[in-house]
């Protein structure tokens, strides 16, 4: 009877013992409640034009620089929507997926990265060579420049690919939130659609200015157009183009970026707008609170949409 009453004590102990450590601390418990109440706010205010709109805003951010260098290795050519729908193809299917999974496992997009950095390494590698490829005019033997040139498409989209793995996202409040979202209540489908419409909106203003190369044929200007160079380079003839050299020499830049930062950050220390992360982050946040805003929205993506698709068609047409 003793040694029953013994273990029934000592097992009312372990439960209780047991019990304590499963309850949360009180200051965790008040954050994760937080939380919540923030997810399901940011899930009732930030809609699907919100985010576009907040994506278009971010462009005016420092850490938005990175994508011009990336487009003028691009855009400023023939066919220069289909080249920028090609590398906005490749940049915003990764860049939902790192937004979806950093989510996933409960972390930033920035330690996210900081994780994979291999990856990020990887891709800078990558750009690297394909830069070289792009100055001398030359390939590997297992791999075809021909991807790569100036006309093919196939190569913005791996760009664009490429690119994503290693471009850090302006976080600010919209995409927080998005991917707030994700964390606590799990609805990756949504995210999904908001992430790709945020890093659309990004991208309105290179489609726009792509309209502008193909209507106005820009890429016929003697500048752009460039000229045939050749050289000697250790007792051999290179014969490359002067776009080649200019688009390859920025494909470099940015995968020796890649490799020393594994990111894109070094352009937030570029202050052109004295505070404009700031400045832009409360454009974001006005968003929430305009009265207009969703018709606002509304307009300006059926306008880019209709201008989009024209384009297309017209040059299907054509080819």
């Amino acid at each position: 009877m003793k040694k029953t009453f013994f273990f029934g004590f000592v097992l009312i102990l372990l439960l209780v013992s047991f019990a304590s450590a499963l309850v949360v601390p009180e200051n965790i418990q008040k954050l994760t409640e937080y939380n919540n109440q923030q997810a399901l706010s940011y899930l009732e205010t930030i809609t699907f034009v919100i985010a576009f709109l907040a994506g278009l805003i971010a462009i005016l951010s420092p850490c938005s620089l990175a994508l011009a260098p990336m487009y003028l290795t691009y855009g400023l050519k023939e066919r220069s929507t289909l080249h920028t729908f090609s590398f906005f193809a490749g940049f915003s299917i990764v860049f939902v997926l790192l937004g979806v999974l950093a989510s996933a496992v409960g972390k930033g997009i920035l330690l996210f990265q900081e994780d994979r950095s291999f990856l990020v390494f990887l891709a800078g590698l990558l750009l690297v060579m394909f830069g070289l490829m792009q100055i001398f005019g030359k390939g590997f033997s297992f791999f075809s420049p021909r991807v790569f040139h100036a006309k093919n498409i196939l190569g913005d989209f791996i760009l664009g690919v490429l690119f994503a793995l290693g471009w850090s996202a302006c976080t600010g409040p919209v995409l927080s939130g998005v991917l707030l979202i994700a964390l606590v209540l799990g609805s990756y489908v949504k995210v999904a659609l908001l992430m790709f419409l945020y890093a659309l909106g990004n991208f309105v203003p290179f489609f726009f200015l792509s309209f502008a190369v193909d209507r106005f044929k820009l890429y016929n200007i003697s500048w752009i157009r460039g000229k045939n160079i050749s050289f000697s380079l250790f007792g051999e003839k290179i014969e490359t183009h002067s776009t080649n050299i200019f688009s390859g020499i920025l494909l470099l830049l940015m995968g020796v970026l890649f490799l020393i930062f594994r990111n894109t950050l070094l352009f937030n220390s570029i202050n052109i707008i004295p505070e404009a992360s700031v400045k832009v982050n409360a454009l974001q946040n006005g968003l929430f609170t305009l009265p207009w805003v969703n018709v606002l929205g509304v307009i300006v993506f059926v306008l880019f949409i209709g201008l989009l698709l024209y384009f297309l068609v017209k040059k299907y047409k054509k080819s």
